[in-house]
C-alpha cells in the first residue's frame, strides 16, 4: 500500500512540474532593460552562456547551420501580428537559405521563442537560442509591437532582432566604428530619451568589442543606432536604417549560402 502511494505521489509531483515547465513564462522575471530600446539577451546571466571569438561583428561558432530550419513560437499576440513579424523575418531566411517555420505549441520546441510584454527589444545571438531549452523564457522580447503604429519602426525593429538571430551584434560597437562621440552630451540625451544611466550607456554603445576580426565600419547596417548629431563633435549623424544593407546582403552569402 505504501509503495503504491509513493508512486501515485511521484507521478503526480511530474505532472505538477511538467506543468510548471510548459505554462506561459513568468515574463516579470525576465531583467528589466527600461527602454524599448535593442539590447542584447543578458545571456551569461539569465543561461550560463559564454561568449568566444566574435567575427563580422558576430560570433562564427553561433552561426546556424546551412539550411536549418528554425522554429518560432510567438508568447501571444494577435495572428495578423504574427503573420507580420513572419513576413518580415523571411528577409533574413530568403537571403540566407535558412527556413523560418511558425509553431503553435510549446510541445514543438521552437529554437526561437518571442513574447510581446517581456521589457524592451532584445534578443540571444545565433545559437545561444539553443544553449537554453526551458521553454517558460522567451529567446527575444518584442515589448509593445503589438500595439506599435509606426510601421517603419515595427519593421525595423523586427529585421534588427531576428540580425541577432542570425548571429550579428551591433555594429556600431564594431572596433572600426570610430565615432566623434560627445560622451557628457550622449550620456544626457540616452537619459533623457532612453533612461539609460551611463553604465548602460558605457556597455552598449561606447563599449567596442575586443579581440575580434570584422569588417569595415557599415553606416548603413540595419545592426545600428542612428547617433544623432547632438551627440557627436563636429558634425557627425548617422540616419536609422530601414533595410538591410549590401555588407549586411554579403554577411548572408557568406557565411550562410
Amino acid at each position: 500500500m505504501r509503495k503504491t502511494a509513493l508512486i501515485a505521489l511521484g507521478i503526480l509531483l511530474a505532472g505538477v512540474i511538467v506543468y510548471v515547465y510548459l505554462r506561459e513564462p513568468p515574463l516579470n522575471q525576465i531583467p528589466k532593460k527600461g527602454t524599448p530600446f535593442c539590447t542584447l539577451l543578458p545571456s551569461s546571466i539569465l543561461y550560463g552562456i559564454s561568449h568566444d571569438t566574435v567575427t563580422w561583428v558576430g560570433r562564427k561558432t553561433l552561426y546556424w547551420d546551412k539550411k536549418s530550419e528554425l522554429r518560432i513560437y510567438f508568447y501571444g499576440g494577435a495572428d495578423t501580428l504574427r503573420k507580420k513579424v513572419m513576413k518580415i523575418a523571411q528577409t533574413w531566411a530568403g537571403l540566407s537559405g535558412l527556413r523560418f517555420r511558425q509553431v503553435t505549441s510549446l510541445y514543438d520546441s521552437a529554437e526561437i521563442r518571442i513574447s510581446f510584454t517581456c521589457p524592451g527589444y532584445n534578443s540571444l545571438v545565433g545559437k545561444e537560442n539553443l544553449q537554453t531549452r526551458n521553454l517558460r523564457i522567451p529567446t527575444m522580447c518584442l515589448e509593445g509591437l503589438d500595439t506599435l503604429k509606426d510601421q517603419p519602426l515595427f519593421t525595423r525593429t523586427v529585421l534588427h532582432e531576428f540580425g541577432h538571430v542570425m548571429g550579428l551584434f551591433h555594429e556600431l560597437q564594431s572596433p572600426a566604428a570610430f565615432i566623434p562621440w560627445d560622451t557628457g552630451k550622449l550620456y544626457a540625451y540616452y537619459e533623457r530619451e532612453y533612461n539609460w544611466k551611463p553604465d548602460s550607456v558605457d556597455k552598449w554603445v561606447l563599449q567596442l568589442y575586443e579581440s575580434v576580426e570584422h569588417s569595415d565600419f557599415d553606416d548603413r547596417s540595419i545592426m545600428l543606432y542612428a547617433v544623432p548629431d547632438e551627440v557627436t563633435k563636429g558634425r557627425f549623424e548617422i540616419s536609422w536604417p530601414d533595410k538591410l544593407s549590401q555588407r549586411d546582403t554579403g554577411f548572408l552569402l557568406s557565411n550562410y549560402k
